[in-house]
């Protein structure tokens, strides 16, 4: 659940970002301010470095590219959330929607941080017109907004949940050492992401990466867990379980409960 909040958050984020860069396409350059552009990834130095007739070349195609795409990216705007992050939703270029979202929003700020490059070398561009007027385009950023706050608040009640689980795996006597280390470290890394949303970071850069957690039902798993206990109350040596080499944090986790709870 909270790997599936942060996919679709990020999604509509995406889209939030790369109708932003949009509106900055369809003005001047020297309005664009440097705090429109302050969370655009900064242009490697080898762009940077280019000759200014190259980036002309690599901007026209750029803001060719965002023109001709606006229309699809507008489209998908209009599905529902679960639909942005489904493998078989494929809408254009045998996409997915959450794909073409991220790469329009890196498209678009693209165009903008080259038109700003240009400016700085005194060298102006003329805005981009879109078939779209601009009002229209910051309707649905307005509503956009709306949206994003909703998943932002849920991905904030998934990661809290997660915490919450972790607590209640912590206060077990029988964890094997590793496997409490890495349960320790796990919570403090969503605390930390909890942190960086809750202060309106972007979730596209949230400390710590959400991971796909395949685990059993979490219910059914506290009522084995009394089985279980009762069970390990009867050993007389303590609980030993041999982790995976391999798998990942996550893994181990899965492999650990598994067999805790057969």
């Amino acid at each position: 659940m909270l790997e599936q909040a942060v996919k679709i958050a990020e999604a509509v984020e995406h889209l939030h970002h790369g109708l932003m860069a949009v509106v900055l396409l369809g003005k001047p350059t020297n309005l664009i301010s440097k705090k429109a552009i302050a969370t655009f990834e900064v242009l490697d130095g080898q762009t940077q470095m280019l000759p200014s007739d190259q980036l002309r070349e690599i901007l026209k195609k750029l803001e060719h590219t965002v023109q001709r795409k606006l229309a699809t990216i507008l489209q998908i705007s209009k599905l529902g959330d679960r639909a942005f992050i489904d493998a078989e939703a494929i809408v254009g270029e045998e996409k997915t929607p959450a794909t073409l979202l991220r790469e329009y929003q890196k498209l678009a700020q693209t165009a903008v941080a080259l038109r700003v490059l240009l400016h700085t070398r005194g060298e102006g561009s003329s805005p981009v017109t879109f078939a779209v007027p601009e009002n229209d385009i910051r309707h649905k950023i307005a509503e956009i907004k709306v949206r994003e706050q909703g998943c932002r608040t849920k991905v904030k009640q998934e990661i809290t949940q997660l915490v919450q689980d972790t607590d209640q795996l912590l206060i077990r006597n029988d964890l094997p050492d590793e496997m409490r280390v890495m349960l320790e470290e796990s919570r403090d890394g969503c605390q930390q992401n909890l942190e960086h949303v809750a202060a309106g970071g972007s979730l596209q850069t949230m400390p710590v990466s959400i991971e796909i957690i395949d685990v059993e039902d979490t219910e059914e798993a506290m009522r084995q867990s009394t089985l279980s206990a009762l069970r390990n109350s009867r050993q007389s040596t303590p609980l030993q379980i041999d982790l995976p080499t391999d798998g990942g944090f996550f893994g181990k986790i899965k492999y650990w409960i598994k067999g805790l709870f057969s």
